[in-house]
């Protein structure tokens, strides 16, 4: 039902103000259906548990693929044909935002390590590098003057 009052809405004026009285049931169905019993919540959708995984990517990829002109615009792939723009659009967001969360786990692996031994080093390796970084900044400040 808020799929379509949000679709159908013409003015922006008018959906800010309706928005709070309509968004109260999406908030009231959420509360009933977080609280129903044990045994109906060991089921869940795989679907959506696999979008759950990527989210922090779908999240910081929609200003960079769907949003443009400062999010005022959309990215327009086809133009003329608005529904299988949403179509291609979508696909290529989620299939970038899957890529990108691939490669954050691969690198979460590499850089930062199990063992407790490892990861020191490592960060101390980096706190080194990132002071010897400060003293050249340093040294190449006072040559300017």
């Amino acid at each position: 039902t808020y799929s379509i009052w949000a679709s159908s809405c013409k003015n922006k004026a008018e959906c800010n103000e309706l928005h709070p009285s309509v968004s109260v049931v999406q908030i009231l169905a959420f509360i009933l259906i977080r609280n129903i019993p044990g045994c109906a919540r060991s089921v869940y959708s795989t679907f959506f548990a696999w979008f759950g995984k990527i989210s922090l990517e779908l999240f910081i990829c929609q200003y960079h693929i769907w949003l443009a002109a400062d999010t005022r615009g959309i990215l327009v792939l086809i133009p003329g044909n608005p529904m299988l723009n949403i179509i291609v659009s979508t696909f290529i967001f989620v299939c970038v935002a899957h890529e990108i969360s691939q490669i954050t786990n691969d690198l979460t692996q590499i850089i930062i390590p199990k063992d407790n031994s490892s990861l020191l080093k490592r960060l101390a390796c980096i706190a080194a590098f990132f002071c010897g970084l400060l003293i050249l900044s340093s040294i190449q400040d006072k040559s300017r003057h």
